[in-house]
C-alpha cells in the first residue's frame, strides 16, 4: 500500500514538472486551439513567437498568421520564414516572399534584407540586381548590417550603367511607395522545368490567385 501511495505521489510530481517544463509553448498551443480566447495583439505575438521558438509550429501559425494578414510586421516576417522553411505550412519560397514584401514595404529592415537577397539570387522571383541594390541599401540605412554584403555583391556584378541607375534611384527610394511584388505565378499543369523558367527570368511560383491579391 505504501509503495502504491509513493508511486502515486511520484507520478503526480512528474506530471506537474512536465507541465511546468512545457511553459509558454503549451500556453500558446491551448490559446491557439481556442478561437474564443481573448488576448491582445501583443500577447498573441509574444505567445506565437515563443511557440515558434519552442518548435510548436501549428500553435505559432494559428497565433501569428491572423496578425500577419492584419498587417503586423513582426508576424509577417515570422510567417514568411515559416513558409520558406516548410514549418507547418507547405514549403513555398514564393509565399514567403509575399510576406517579406509586405513587411519590407511597411518598414521592416530585416524584411528588406531578405527581399534584397531574393532579388539578387533569383530565389522565388525574377532576378533584378537594381531592385536588390535598392532594397539592400534601404535596409542598411535602417541599421540592418547584414544587408551590407548584398549591397557590395550587387555593386560588383552590375554593369556601370546599372550601378549608376541604382545609385540615382536610391536617393529617392521609399519602401512604403513601392508597388506589391509581382511573382508571375506559373500554373502547375504547365509542367515547365524550373531551370528552363529561370533561364527566361521567370519565377516558378505555383500559388492560388487569391494569395497574390494585395
Amino acid at each position: 500500500m505504501r509503495v502504491s501511495i509513493l508511486a502515486l505521489v511520484l507520478g503526480l510530481w512528474l506530471v506537474s514538472a512536465a507541465a511546468l517544463g512545457a511553459g509558454t509553448a503549451d500556453e500558446a498551443g491551448s490559446l491557439a486551439a481556442s478561437p474564443a480566447a481573448e488576448i491582445s495583439e501583443a500577447e498573441a505575438l509574444a505567445l506565437g513567437l515563443a511557440a515558434h521558438a519552442a518548435g510548436d509550429f501549428e500553435a505559432a501559425a494559428r497565433l501569428l498568421h491572423p496578425l500577419a494578414v492584419a498587417g503586423n510586421v513582426e508576424a509577417q516576417m515570422r510567417i514568411g520564414i515559416m513558409h520558406e522553411n516548410g514549418e507547418f505550412f507547405p514549403h513555398s519560397v514564393c509565399a514567403a516572399i509575399l510576406f517579406y514584401d509586405k513587411a519590407a514595404r511597411a518598414g521592416s529592415a530585416k524584411a528588406m534584407s531578405y527581399l534584397a537577397s531574393s532579388y539578387m539570387t533569383g530565389g522565388g522571383i525574377r532576378r533584378d540586381l537594381i531592385k536588390s541594390y535598392l532594397w539592400a541599401h534601404s535596409a542598411v540605412r535602417r541599421g540592418e548590417t547584414n544587408a551590407t554584403a548584398v549591397v557590395m555583391a550587387t555593386s560588383l556584378v552590375m554593369s556601370d550603367g546599372e550601378f549608376a541607375k541604382a545609385q540615382r534611384l536610391a536617393v529617392s527610394f521609399r519602401p512604403e511607395e513601392q508597388p506589391p511584388i509581382d511573382l508571375f505565378p506559373v500554373p502547375p499543369q504547365w509542367g515547365f522545368d524550373d531551370a528552363w523558367l529561370a533561364d527566361l527570368g521567370l519565377a516558378p511560383c505555383h500559388l492560388p490567385k487569391f494569395l497574390l491579391r494585395e
